[in-house]
């Protein structure tokens, strides 16, 4: 029978060529066969992935041995790290990757990715952590299957372990192939199925392409399984557990003197009315604290005048009836607690009917200083109290509005107000407060990009944490036995503040379902439960 002689390494072996109708892939696997048995080497530690002539080309392995082998010559067999790294340098940037963190091998998660090789196929290669533990390429023609070939398998890599307690991790590839007419088929994209150490289950992801001028690009990505399993028990949340001062439900506006309080001129084109209740707030500014009164105006300016508000001065009336000093400024509301304000030196132009916002501020004192006592301070202005506003024109025209707020001395935060003052948006809002000092704690909405989650308070103190991070102390609490876990621990600014926030899981499947908010204040405490958000991806 014909054969031909083949070199790996300083090895040299005559192998027969069989049926030369046969394609040089089943000369490839004689080679191998012949090759680890002769070195004493399993197929798991000596794999080989190409033929060339002894000048270095390349065989095809789709082609006929007899179309492309001489019966007689010399060929030169590569095992699969002398190609791959030969092969690297010739990927292009990757359509899309399937990637599992491993929580049991920290650093070695489990990954696959896909995309095009320079020279007209598609790679598939395997990754463990950043290493890359296999690599496969496609020939694009390969793509089309005819009705005559019986011998097409689907599988493009399967790559897996044991760890020494009995997990199991997995990176398969499947091309997804569709018939045709005439009966043959086309694959036109790859099925994933990534399972690391401590996944309970693969993630299943399908990635399609499309062709476009001649070559492929990605054209979808689905997830058909998550590798976490989501629990088909619903999980109860307990109803929130106050002790001690409670707050009421609502943040309250006051009143005030009524939505048409209109105010006096000195004879100039411009009159000022309120038209909307007054809105209480308090905010820690660098070193101070202060109370602000927003309060909703109107202008009406004269027809065919036109007026330059160049000043803006406010003052509030303290408990012994004197008049003191505030801060005020113009500016627009936006919303509920939401304002934007002007800063002196003013010129702002005014002409018709227009609606303003105008704002008092009293310095209660340094924020070092009051320990969180925000309370006590609040409790030193008068109730009911009154303010003064006076607006002056590039012509010393002068108008006056007073103001009488009938509640200043309790200002509790919102959801609303926090997002409005922080410019955030708020899945989770649970505040507690007592007379002398206040606590809450936010959720910020999820960033998909990043899959993670922000918790803060009103000291502006942050926390981010990727799902990821709570996974992986999810997986360690469960071999500790536990169905909950700690996340974070948050410090108010203030003696006897705090916020500890927990994890509750189901320990089968370690579903996180469940965020326990545990505020404390120096007079109340306050359990509250929410619902773990629902994650677009961890990528």
């Amino acid at each position: 029978s014909m054969s031909v002689k083949v070199r790996f390494a300083e090895v040299g072996l005559v192998i027969p060529l069989g049926s030369t109708r046969d394609k040089a892939s089943r000369l490839l696997k004689s080679v191998s066969t012949r090759f680890r048995r002769e070195l004493g080497k399993r197929e798991a530690d000596l794999e080989f992935v190409e033929l060339t002539t002894q000048d270095g080309f390349r065989i095809d392995l789709n082609d006929s041995i007899e179309s492309v082998i001489t019966p007689g010559s010399v060929l030169v067999v590569k095992d699969y790290e002398t190609w791959s790294g030969e092969q690297s340098k010739f990927l292009k940037p990757r359509w899309a990757q399937v990637y599992r963190y491993d929580y049991e091998e920290r650093n070695n998660g489990r990954s696959m990715k896909i995309g095009l090789h320079q020279h007209n196929k598609l790679y598939v290669s395997t990754y463990i952590g950043k290493e890359l533990a296999y690599l496969k390429l496609i020939p694009l023609e390969s793509l089309v299957i005819s009705a005559e070939d019986t011998d097409f398998d689907p599988l493009i890599s399967e790559r897996g372990g044991v760890s020494d307690d009995g997990k199991q991790w997995l990176a398969k590839a499947t091309l997804v192939v569709n018939e045709v007419e005439g009966g043959s088929r086309i694959a036109t994209g790859v099925k994933f199925e990534v399972k690391s150490l401590s996944d309970p289950q693969p993630e299943i992801v399908i990635v399609k392409w499309k062709s476009v001028k001649g070559s492929l690009e990605l054209s979808s990505k689905e997830q058909i399984q998550d590798g976490h399993v989501v629990p088909e028990k619903k999980f109860e949340l307990a109803t929130d557990l106050a002790t001690g001062f409670t707050l009421p439900d609502v943040r309250q506006e006051s009143k005030g003197s009524g939505h048409e309080n209109k105010g006096k001129s000195s004879g100039g084109p411009m009159t000022v009315t309120q038209v909307g209740e007054v809105q209480p707030d308090m905010r820690s500014y660098r070193d101070e604290v202060s109370n602000f009164f927003h309060v909703p105006i109107r202008l009406d300016v004269d027809d065919g005048a036109e007026v330059y508000i160049v000043d803006v001065k406010a003052q509030y009336k303290d408990a012994q009836g004197e008049w003191q000093t505030g801060v005020g400024r113009l500016g627009w509301k936006r919303g509920f607690y939401n304002y934007s304000y002007e800063d002196a030196p003013y010129n702002i132009h005014v002409s018709g009917s227009v609606q303003r916002a105008l704002q008092c501020s009293v310095a209660l004192g340094d924020a070092p200083n009051l320990s969180g006592n925000y309370r006590e301070i609040h409790g030193a202005l008068p109730a009911p109290l009154s303010l003064r506003f006076t607006l002056t024109d590039n012509k010393e025209n002068t108008t006056e509005l007073e103001v009488e707020v009938d509640q200043p001395e309790l200002v509790y935060p919102t959801q609303a107000s926090v997002e409005a003052d922080l410019k955030v948006t708020c899945e989770h809002f649970v505040s507690a407060d007592d007379i002398t000092g206040r606590m809450y704690v936010y959720m910020e909405n999820q960033t998909p990009e990043y899959s993670s989650i922000q918790f803060g308070n009103q000291d502006r103190d942050r926390r981010s944490f990727t799902l990821n991070d709570i996974r992986e102390k999810i997986y360690a609490a469960k071999k500790e036995g536990k169905s909950e876990v700690d996340l974070e621990y948050i410090r108010g600014n203030a003696p006897n503040k705090s916020v500890e926030i927990t994890i509750l899981f189901d320990a089968e499947t370690e579903y996180p379902h469940t965020i326990r908010y545990t505020l404390v204040t120096p007079s109340s405490k306050l359990v509250a439960e929410r619902p773990f958000p629902v994650f677009l991806s961890d990528d």
